[in-house]
C-alpha cells in the first residue's frame, strides 16, 4: 500500500517479505546482552554483534537449502547470490544495535536532501528502516492478535 513497489526492486521486495518471516527463527526468548554476558553458545558461535540475528539467518538458509524448500532454486547464480545478500542485510537489520546507527543515517540523508534510490547504500538503510518497524511493529498489534499469532 505504500506503493514501494516502484521503488524497490522485485528482489528487494522478496528478500524483505522473507526476512519479515524468518527474522526470529528459532528465537531463545533471551536477548543479545544475555547472549554475550553468559557466554552461550550462540555467542561463541557467531560473536557478541548481533548474535541471534546471525543465528536466525542460519538457521533460514538451513531450512532454504532442506529439500523441497528452497524457494529460490530457479535463481541464477548471481540472483541467488543477491538473494542472500539482500536476505542476510534485512534479518540482521532487525538488531536495534544496528538499528540505531541506520536511523542517524537514514535522518542525515532525508533532512538534508540527500537521499537518492540511485544510491544502494541509501536503498540499504531504508530497507533496514522498514524491517525495524515491521518487527517492532508487532507490539502494538491488540493481544487478541498477538496472542493468536
Amino acid at each position: 500500500t505504500a506503493t514501494f513497489q516502484d521503488v524497490l526492486s522485485d528482489a528487494e521486495i522478496l528478500a524483505l517479505m522473507v526476512g519479515c518471516l524468518c527474522h526470529d527463527l528459532d528465537h531463545r526468548g533471551t536477548n543479545n546482552a544475555f547472549q554475550a554476558k553468559t557466554g552461550s553458545a550462540l555467542a561463541l558461535l557467531y560473536g557478541t554483534s548481533a548474535t541471534l540475528e546471525h543465528h536466525h539467518f542460519n538457521h533460514a538458509v538451513m531450512i532454504l537449502q532442506s529439500e523441497g524448500h528452497n524457494i529460490f532454486a530457479n535463481l541464477s547464480s548471481k540472483e541467488y547470490s543477491n538473494m542472500m545478500q539482500l536476505l542476510k542485510q534485512a534479518i540482521l537489520s532487525t538488531d536495534l544495535t544496528l538499528h540505531f546507527e541506520r536511523r542517524t543515517k537514514f535522518f542525515e540523508h532525508v533532512l538534508s536532501g540527500e537521499f537518492s534510490w540511485a544510491v544502494e547504500g541509501h536503498r540499504e538503510v531504508l530497507r533496514s528502516m522498514l524491517m525495524t518497524a515491521c518487527d517492532l511493529g508487532a507490539v502494538t498489534r491488540p493481544w487478541e492478535v498477538s496472542k493468536q499469532v
